[in-house]
């Protein structure tokens, strides 16, 4: 297993499309590091460049020490798994997995040794003699995984490898190739534009957009802690209202609070908070924090927690979400609430530069 290093990475297309902008970044031996960002922020480029299918402009990938800008795709030790599966539809699981210890020349007793432990690992015992045809989405997805993993690569890399799976089966195969990962102690660098996957399966995540690393993170620190507002607004939902940052403290409308970060700054700021930190207070006239009345406008029930749309009386709109509500607040829409917006639950970002503050 090796790490990863890119070093001032730039990709432009023709005519004037850059695709990664000095992208620079450390991947650590054994680690599960997710690219996560929108459509076109450059993340499968940057993963298409780390196994050699496209060639950086500028810049250095050096895998375990060594530079392999030169190196072709099929020399550069790593393991790919492909959105679309990208398995050969004539030939049996078995001989898809061994497809790459077959051109590598392993030996004959080995491939069979080899392949049979990948298929057990990826949970495919007793498909080998199957074809492509005969399997699921999720199993063809596994002999990809399976595949890539036989040749016991350096570096694993896998480009959305879900995103053609259904709600359920994408939660169980996420669990799976996590658990296999971590079994395997492979390096592994992950594209996807799913949040939530995202979370779930990293050590770090890389948040993306425009070609430009906005923050390298754990998953815990991305969502908590973000660096900039496009972090907070594109991973989970965030409400977003206007403020003013001084000396003074932080002011929201006409409410002004101590603000003892301040350091120093003065001028205008989005105030961010998390949807789960809005507390609703139904009839009461004090609440800690920014306190904001407004109506209910929409309530959906997803299960799990209960989303309040909520309209403020200057057209502000807030989400809050509330887990397991009672039945009071299932039927409070058109109705006027109180919300509190807690301080130690707030971030603020520069209204300007999107910089958190």
């Amino acid at each position: 297993m090796a790490s990863v290093e890119l070093k001032s990475i730039r990709k432009t297309y023709p005519p004037d499309v850059t695709a990664l902008d000095d992208v620079d970044l450390t991947i650590e031996t054994g680690e599960f590091f997710t690219l996560l960002g929108p459509s076109g922020c450059g993340k499968t480029t940057l993963l298409r460049t780390i196994a050699g299918f496209n060639i950086q402009d500028s810049g250095a990938v050096i895998v375990g020490g060594r530079q392999i800008d030169h190196v072709p795709a099929y020399r550069r030790d790593t393991g790919m798994v492909f959105q679309d599966y990208a398995i050969f539809p004539h030939m049996s699981v078995a001989d898809n997995v061994a497809f790459g210890l077959r051109n590598r020349k392993v030996p004959k007793d080995e491939i069979n040794e080899r392949v049979e432990k990948a298929l057990a690992m990826a949970r495919l015992e007793g498909f080998g003699h199957r074809l492509p045809s005969q399997l699921s989405g999720g199993q063809q997805q596994r002999v990809g995984l399976a595949r890539a993993m036989v040749i016991r690569p350096q570096v694993l890399l896998m480009d959305e490898p879900l995103s053609n799976l259904d709600a359920k089966l994408r939660i169980e195969l996420r669990e799976d190739i996590r658990g296999i990962q971590r079994e395997l102690g492979i390096t592994t660098v992950y594209v996807t534009h799913d949040q939530e996957e995202a979370l779930v399966i990293s050590d770090r995540i890389c948040v993306m957009e425009g070609g430009v690393v906005h923050h390298v993170g754990a998953p815990w620190e991305i969502y908590r802690q973000p660096k900039t507002r496009f972090v907070a607004g594109f991973v989970g939902a965030m409400n977003f209202l206007p403020g003013r940052l001084t000396s003074a403290g932080l002011a929201l409308g006409e409410q002004r609070l101590a603000w003892s970060k301040s350091n120093g700054y003065d001028g205008d700021v989005a105030i961010a908070i998390r949807p789960e930190d809005v507390t609703v207070q139904i009839g009461a006239a004090d609440v800690p924090g920014f306190g904001l009345a407004g109506r209910v406008v929409r309530i959906s029930f997803t299960g799990r927690d209960v989303q309040y749309t909520v309209e403020c009386a200057d057209g502000t709109s807030i989400d809050a979400h509330i887990a397991n509500p009672s039945p009071e607040l299932m039927d409070q829409t058109g109705n006027e609430i109180r919300l509190s917006l807690p301080v130690d639950r707030v971030i603020l970002f520069d209204k300007s530069s999107g910089q958190r503050v």
